[in-house]
């Protein structure tokens, strides 16, 4: 194990090659540059030419080539765009849920049934054009009379009255 003044010994021995290294790096920099005087910028110029002559950028590992998720997984289809279709497909569900929950709490009833689905999804215009062609079994149709059908309202005449 080792003691307080070794570590902070170590410490100041790698503090002063880290420092050496600065200075020899900023006056190689500097008389590449051909510069009679040093000054900070030409510290961080140094250390600046320094990174990109390795390189790296900040030091560190290269990064690794990216790889999609299909590959990654070994598989042949898009498994982000399943995963987009398959985000989508709860959120519509959950839409049409909850459109069937209210129409279920209109009626005063518990649970939802068949007619309630079909009533939440012709109701709706945006549900409607996306489910525009599916059937739902035991669903029946919206409640719809025709004008033609309605009996015909015959106007009053205010200002007659017969005597």
């Amino acid at each position: 194990m080792r003691c307080g003044s070794d570590l902070v010994y170590g410490h100041a021995v790698r503090s002063k090659v880290f420092l050496d290294d600065i200075v020899h790096d900023t006056i190689t920099h500097a008389e590449h540059v051909k510069r009679k005087a040093v000054t900070t910028i030409n510290v961080v110029d140094s250390k600046e030419s320094w990174r990109i002559m390795s390189g790296r950028d900040e030091g560190g590992k290269p990064r690794a080539e990216a790889m999609t998720r299909s590959a990654s997984a070994g598989l042949q289809f898009p498994v982000n765009r399943v995963h987009l279709l398959l985000r989508m497909a709860i959120t519509r569900s959950v839409w049409v849920l909850e459109l069937a929950g209210n129409a279920v709490r209109g009626k005063k009833k518990m649970r939802i049934i068949f007619r309630h689905l079909q009533l939440a999804i012709r109701n709706n215009g945006e549900l409607y054009k996306f489910l525009v062609d599916v059937t739902i079994a035991q669903g029946g149709v919206l409640p719809d009379i025709q004008a033609v059908l309605l009996p015909k309202k015959t106007e009053k005449l205010v200002g007659s009255s017969k005597e």
